[in-house]
């Protein structure tokens, strides 16, 4: 059944352990930005023509816009 074999799924150690010592530590200002970037270029349609540096730029714009810090 897939659902015993989902259960049976575990996670490599060594990912873990570097998963768990990421979460300790606070992201860079740019690590937050590029994040950012990612997520709305994720949100992208595939048939889109729009560049992830085209995101980037935009993001950036508007940033500057409300005096926020872009990176």
């Amino acid at each position: 059944m897939i659902i015993d074999q989902a259960l049976k799924l575990t996670t490599d150690a060594r990912l873990l352990e570097g998963m768990k010592a990421s979460a300790k530590r606070d992201q860079s200002a740019n690590e937050r930005f590029e994040q950012r970037v990612s997520y709305v270029f994720g949100l992208m349609s595939q048939s889109s023509s729009v560049t992830k540096q085209q995101v980037r730029a935009s993001i950036r714009e508007q940033l500057e816009e409300i005096g926020a810090p872009n990176e």
